[in-house]
């Protein structure tokens, strides 16, 4: 039961990874791509909410919508 716990939430850990990884680059962008800094950062937690809401979703339907 615990592997099927791991491998469920490897996705998430990696991608929360990638975050905090992003977030030390994006200190270094130049203040005149503040917009780009600012979606690149809003569109990787997006991901990282959708990755929450699929892994505790039940229904396979509304999984699938959250491609």
């Amino acid at each position: 039961m615990d592997a099927i716990n791991k491998d469920k939430f490897l996705i998430l850990k990696s991608v929360k990874g990638f975050i905090l990884g992003l977030e030390k680059i994006l200190l270094t962008f130049p203040k005149k791509d503040i917009l780009s800094r600012q979606q690149m950062y809003d569109d990787s937690l997006q991901l990282l909410e959708l990755i929450l809401k699929a892994n505790y979703e039940n229904n396979k339907v509304i999984k699938k919508s959250y491609r």
